[in-house]
């Protein structure tokens, strides 16, 4: 969650009076969730429901909402080819204004709008149901992405959804114009975690449509068109909640799945999925074979996009400037752990994004519905994040 630290303030001591007695009072009234070693801790949703500081405007903890110069349009209907670059953030992370320095310079080198929304008092929610806004409040801030995608698919032809973790190299190609021969996929990249039968209950997707065992689509970055997707975000809000330990995730891959969407593989990884495999196989001792460590290296040099624990690994072990040099896209996520800073703040600058997409010598796979994509014949390991010995 997103936290905020400040100091309590301090007030010379008065003697026991009936002031005394009134302040103590006071202090006592303020929930417990405030106070924690002396400190003031405040969790973003708790802030966000003004459970945690009475009468204070929760958007005081929040970094600035940050302004791009750009007007957002009318939803009096999509200009065609308008382009939008929407992510959702209310927290800093480290070398957040580098980060969003190279994302303003890469919405404008593809002619996108760039969007940062921050809360849920923008013009973003306007729409939205009030019911569907306090779920969004009391339940978890995560969905908000899934929320306020119905307002820019009203005002642009295609929207990318980007996490605030997802780093683009200057030298990453239009991620618009790639794949712009099946317009009807949505674009994005297959995680390590498959479809379980958790998520087709909690969103009720039908028997002959859930996916299981398929590769799940991962939410960090998703391309959207107007024209083929406004119909993925009527989930009624009741039904948003956490399933098969994901948030957001799970429910996007669920209405992929109702909706018969395709899906464009932006790691063109063919079987067996090597961009997704988030760590070398690890033997029952816990050691990795140098030989499985090689080929697992070397199979992620081939990747557009990767992946905070894939990153992790390879900066631990000092080989992540060979695999990030073809690398155009990171999704720098928890996984990372240790290393998620460092990441954050060097490893847009490690791109280049070569020579995959230029030219590239492999040819993108089509895109397919998630049910005609192959199952995975054991589900990855859960856990495990950190760097394996390597003997």
């Amino acid at each position: 969650g997103f936290k905020v630290i400040a100091e309590l303030p301090r007030t010379p001591a008065l003697p026991p009076s009936a002031m005394a007695m009134a302040a103590l009072a006071a202090l006592l009234s303020v929930p417990l969730c405030v106070l924690l070693l002396g400190s003031l801790v405040l969790d973003f949703d708790c802030v966000l429901r003004g459970d945690c500081i009475r009468g204070k405007d929760g958007s005081a903890f929040l970094p600035p909402r940050r302004s791009f110069d750009q007007t957002i349009p009318e939803a009096a209907g999509t200009a065609a080819g308008s382009r939008a670059i929407v992510v959702f953030s209310n927290r800093e992370m480290a070398c957040s204004n580098k980060t969003w320095e190279d994302l303003r310079l890469y919405a404008n080198r593809v002619n996108a709008t760039l969007h940062h929304v921050r809360d849920l008092q923008g013009p973003e929610f306007q729409d939205v149901k009030r019911q569907c806004v306090r779920t969004l409040a009391t339940s978890s801030i995560r969905f908000a992405k899934y929320a306020m995608m119905p307002f820019f698919l009203q005002r642009y032809d295609q929207v990318a959804l980007l996490d605030d973790s997802v780093h683009m190299s200057k030298f990453a190609p239009d991620i618009f114009s790639v794949g712009a021969d099946t317009p009807q996929a949505v674009k994005g990249t297959l995680d390590a975690s498959v479809v379980k039968q958790s998520h087709c209950d909690t969103y009720r997707v039908p028997r002959d449509l859930c996916a299981l065992n398929r590769r799940l689509v991962n939410s960090g970055l998703l391309v959207f068109s107007s024209q083929h997707h406004s119909d993925l975000f009527d989930e009624p809000c009741e039904r948003w909640q956490r399933a098969g330990g994901f948030y957001d995730q799970a429910l996007f891959n669920a209405m992929f799945m109702k909706r018969r969407t395709p899906i464009y593989d932006l790691n063109r990884d063919p079987e067996p999925h090597r961009c997704s495999d988030r760590s070398p196989d690890i033997g029952s001792d816990g050691t990795v074979n140098c030989t499985a460590f090689r080929a697992w290296v070397g199979n992620l040099s081939g990747c557009p996009l990767l992946f905070g624990s894939q990153m992790g690994i390879l900066s631990k072990s000092g080989r992540l400037g060979e695999v990030a040099q073809r690398a155009c896209f990171a999704h720098v996520t928890r996984g990372s752990f240790s290393q998620r800073d460092k990441l954050n703040c060097e490893i847009g600058g490690q791109m280049f994004c070569n020579p995959f997409f230029a030219g590239s010598e492999v040819p993108a796979p089509p895109a397919v519905e998630l049910l005609a994509s192959p199952r995975v014949p054991v589900p990855p390991r859960e856990g495990g994040n950190s760097l394996p010995a390597v003997v």
